[in-house]
């Protein structure tokens, strides 16, 4: 009973090291992660302080801001008359109207294309978005 009480008490100091020694690894992960917590929260404070500042500066500033967000919208449903669809950037064929960040990337990737019919073959455009898009597109 000697020999096997023996092993049991090694087996429990055992389990009570790798206990710690985990508890000890989970502390240091969790202070590193505050420390990232309260630098994030710093800048986000600098960051409002900084918009407070620019908004105090000059109040005149404000409503154009805010006529510039209202236009953004606009400005997608009144897209420039051609879009290459070869040479256009992300943000070009974004202005394209329902094409989003996800459908220019693919027809970023899937060029050079021969016509502009080619973009039928691009996920997430259908036959009716091909339709409106039509007029706006050209290779």
């Amino acid at each position: 009973m000697g020999f096997f009480g023996f092993i049991a008490l090694l087996v429990v100091i055992w389990l009570l090291w790798n206990i710690s020694r985990n508890t000890a690894d989970a502390l240091d992960k969790q202070t590193a992660l505050q420390y990232e917590v309260v630098a994030l929260e710093k800048r986000l404070d600098e960051l409002a302080e900084t918009l407070k500042a620019n908004q105090t500066e000059g109040q005149a500033a404000a409503p154009a801001t805010d006529k510039a967000v209202d236009a953004a919208p606009a400005k997608k449903d009144s897209a420039p008359a051609h879009v290459n669809i070869n040479e256009a950037s992300l943000s070009g064929l974004m202005q394209l109207p329902k094409v989003g960040k996800a459908t220019a990337q693919r027809i970023i990737d899937g060029r050079p294309y021969k016509s502009a019919d080619d973009i039928k073959s691009v996920q997430g455009i259908s036959e009716e978005l091909f339709a409106e898009l039509a007029d706006r597109v050209q290779v």
